[in-house]
């Protein structure tokens, strides 16, 4: 819905979503779990592939005219960052983005 609006986002993946960076992954496929529901464009880096997300079936709360509306598929940028602390348990944190410009969005600028 942000994207209708022109607005690029920038949000924390939930910890339910399927999220690997594998390059030969297999994608999810109709009937199927336990397998991401995204499929890979493009590698650039170390976790900072491209993914197209492909969508889903209506969630109940959704009006069905609002569903048909949205588009098949989001591109999006998934970035993994480990954050290190002394003392305490390493975090791995995904951001989910629409910010798809390597050089103007740095990997490292989002991390911060």
């Amino acid at each position: 819905m942000l994207q209708f609006r022109g607005v690029l986002g920038l949000f924390r993946m939930h910890q339910k979503p399927i999220v690997d960076f594998r390059p030969h992954r297999k994608s999810h496929k109709k009937g199927q779990s336990g397998k991401p529901r995204s499929r890979l464009v493009k590698r650039r880096g170390k976790h900072d592939p491209l993914f197209r997300w492909i969508k889903g079936q209506r969630p109940k709360w959704r009006e069905p005219a609002q569903w048909a509306g949205r588009p098949g598929s989001l591109l999006v940028r998934e970035l993994r960052y480990t954050f290190k602390a002394r003392g305490q348990r390493t975090r791995v944190v995904t951001i989910a983005t629409t910010l798809l410009h390597p050089i103007r969005y740095p990997k490292e600028e989002i991390a911060a």
